[in-house]
């Protein structure tokens, strides 16, 4: 017979496994373009490659976190029990979902003055 402990693992498993969005999935965020409007093509461009890259760094911070989330979710249930998981402090890493989004949205409305500019690629 299955123990109710067994089922909060399964079921805790299962929500740890989807919580975890991959970094190349996190959407861009809407930014504001106004900010971009002033510059120059060559300093959108420089701009962008400074966004560009983060982006490497903050995708291996988020991978971290998402392994963090499972390794936590897979180790901690059959030993401490369902409550324990949701203290926040028990997770060593900070989610960058936020921080991708908000540079990829960057990233876009800098794409889009580029765009209206007709600067070059």
């Amino acid at each position: 017979m299955i123990t109710n402990r067994v089922l909060a693992g399964l079921a805790l498993a299962t929500l740890v496994a989807g919580c975890g969005v991959t970094p190349e999935k996190i959407e861009p965020s809407p930014i504001s373009a106004t900010a971009y409007r002033r510059l120059t093509c060559a300093e959108l461009a420089e701009e962008r490659r400074t966004l560009e890259a983060k982006l490497p760094q903050l995708y291996g911070k988020q991978s971290d976190h998402n392994s963090a989330l499972t390794t936590a979710g897979l180790t901690a249930v059959p030993t401490l029990g369902l409550s324990t998981l949701l203290i926040p402090s028990l997770y060593p890493t900070r989610d960058r979902q936020d921080d991708i989004a908000r540079v990829k949205g960057e990233i876009a409305a800098i794409d889009g003055v580029r765009a209206d500019k007709a600067c070059a690629t």
